[in-house]
């Protein structure tokens, strides 16, 4: 049952996210564009404020439900994970599931020993892959 828990949060953070990400975009563009097709700002807005971190932290959650994490441990990673993606470059996501199962390895190899350093631990890799890019964004380099 634990595994059904975990689906439904995951699926209750992505549709919470993705209305938060529909509002940054209605008060970021308050009026209709001049023309009929959208302009390339708002489809980059779209996929660094939705798109990507959905995806990215859909996966971290149901890799920690695979590692059997609590609700409270993955409701503590999504929100950690919500955080570091407001400044996360999202078309430089797909080198992330590589990281990711990486993530699931080291916390499959420490579960049983050191749940909670495992899953810690997991979620500091995750920080670390982020960080870069939150700050080259942050800093516009």
């Amino acid at each position: 049952m634990r595994g059904v828990g975990s689906f439904w949060l995951a699926a209750c953070y992505c549709l919470i996210w993705l209305a938060f990400s529909v509002l940054i975009i209605a008060l970021g563009n308050p009026g209709p564009p001049s023309n009929v097709a959208p302009s390339a700002d708002l489809f980059e807005l779209l996929e660094s404020i939705a798109i990507a971190p959905l995806v990215e932290n859909a996966i971290y959650i149901a890799l920690l439900s695979l590692v059997d994490a609590t609700n409270r441990q993955n409701l503590v990673a999504a929100i950690f994970a919500a955080v570091m993606a407001l400044f996360h470059w999202p078309w430089r996501a797909i080198p992330a599931f590589g990281l990711f199962f990486i993530i699931a390895l080291f916390c499959m190899a420490n579960r049983n020993r050191r749940p909670r350093f495992a899953f810690w631990g997991g979620v500091i890799l995750h920080s670390m892959f982020n960080l870069p890019a939150a700050l080259a964004t942050y800093f516009d380099l």
